[in-house]
C-alpha cells in the first residue's frame, strides 16, 4: 500500500446499539461508541426491539460505507469490536489481515485494468 493509498484510506466508524442500558454500558466501556439517533432497519432492528421489550441484552455493531472505503475494512473493524466486547474471543487476527491486503490488491488491480480499457475503448481512434 502507498503513502498516497494510507493518506486516502479513511478507516470505518462502528457504532453500537444496545437494547437495554446494560448493553449500551457494555459497549462503551469496550471502547464503542454509541449511535445517538437513526433508525435501525431489518432483522437487528427487530431484534433490538424484541431486546428492548423482553429486557434481553441484544447489541449490534453498525458501520457506514463509503465508496472510497472497501467493505473488507468495514470487516475487520466489526471483528476488531467483537473481539473488544468479547475479550475471550482470540480469533487469529493476522490470517484476516493478510486476506484483506490480498482482495485489496486483487480489486486494484482489477480497477486499473478496467480503467485501461475504459481509456483503450474511448478513444475515437480505437
Amino acid at each position: 500500500m502507498t503513502e498516497q493509498d494510507n493518506q486516502k484510506r479513511q478507516d470505518p466508524v462502528i457504532r453500537g446499539v444496545g437494547s437495554n442500558e446494560h448493553t449500551r454500558r457494555r459497549l462503551k466501556s469496550s471502547g464503542i461508541s454509541l449511535m445517538q439517533s437513526g433508525l435501525v432497519p431489518g432483522i437487528t432492528g427487530t431484534l433490538l426491539n424484541e431486546g428492548k421489550l423482553s429486557n434481553i441484552n441484544v447489541a449490534a455493531l453498525l458501520f457506514e460505507l463509503h465508496p472510497e472505503m472497501l467493505d473488507t475494512e468495514a470487516v475487520v473493524a466489526i471483528v476488531e469490536s467483537i473481539t473488544k466486547l468479547s475479550p475471550q474471543l482470540r480469533p487469529a487476527l493476522t490470517p484476516l489481515y493478510q486476506d484483506v491486503e490480498k482482495i485489496e490488491n486483487e480489486l486494484k488491480t482489477i480497477t486499473r485494468q478496467k480503467n485501461e480499457l475504459n481509456t483503450l475503448h474511448s478513444s475515437p481512434y480505437a
